[in-house]
């Protein structure tokens, strides 16, 4: 049925550009992206090639993906996937980083932000992938738990386990170099 005072777009509206689509709602993900295929790659090069592939099968696949999708967790799940993939077909293994040997600075100093974030990265590479990956997407990427069950093809029982286990390794391998830069006391349960 035509409607006189519609214009024809509105009557027949045109499916969107995928170009458009994939600067819409894909790009704004990118930055998010490279930092989480930076913690599983641990390789800068590498990182930016994972980010490119991601984008190349989101973009061949954006044609038959809804327009209402939560286009970043499906991001993370195809950057996941082919990061699996990857190491499946090339055989590597995992390798877990030493934390860096560094005196402890003044809290007030510049330092001590690039200090306690390398820190917190070494503490981070000696978790098993798994727990990183699911206490990554949590707490530095915000996502929800169902999102991160999808992303990682688990139950979310399974999710809630993992980022359990990992915030407890973590507790357990910053607590001390929190208590002696002040961040907690001495005593002091969390690391809150």
């Amino acid at each position: 049925m035509r409607l006189p005072w519609l214009s024809r777009e509105t009557q027949n509206p045109r499916p969107p550009d995928p170009g458009e689509r994939f600067h819409r709602d894909l790009m704004p993900h990118a930055d998010a992206l490279y930092g989480f295929a930076l913690k599983l790659c641990k390789n800068p090069s590498d990182a930016e090639d994972l980010v490119q592939d991601t984008l190349l099968k989101a973009f061949g696949a954006l044609e038959r993906t809804p327009t209402d999708s939560h286009y970043k967790g499906w991001l993370f799940t195809i950057l996941r996937n082919t990061w699996l993939s990857r190491m499946r077909r090339t055989g590597r293994v995992e390798t877990t980083a030493e934390p860096p040997d560094v005196a402890a600075p003044e809290p007030e100093t510049p330092v001590t932000r690039d200090v306690f974030d390398d820190v917190v990265a070494a503490a981070l590479e000696r978790l098993p992938e798994p727990q990183r990956t699911a206490v990554v997407l949590c707490d530095v990427e915000d996502m929800p738990y169902d999102v991160i069950a999808k992303i990682l093809d688990c139950p979310i029982g399974t999710v809630r386990s993992r980022i359990f286990h990992a915030r407890r390794a973590l507790r357990e391998a910053l607590g001390p170099y929190a208590r002696s830069q002040g961040v907690v006391r001495n005593g002091a349960a969390t690391l809150s």
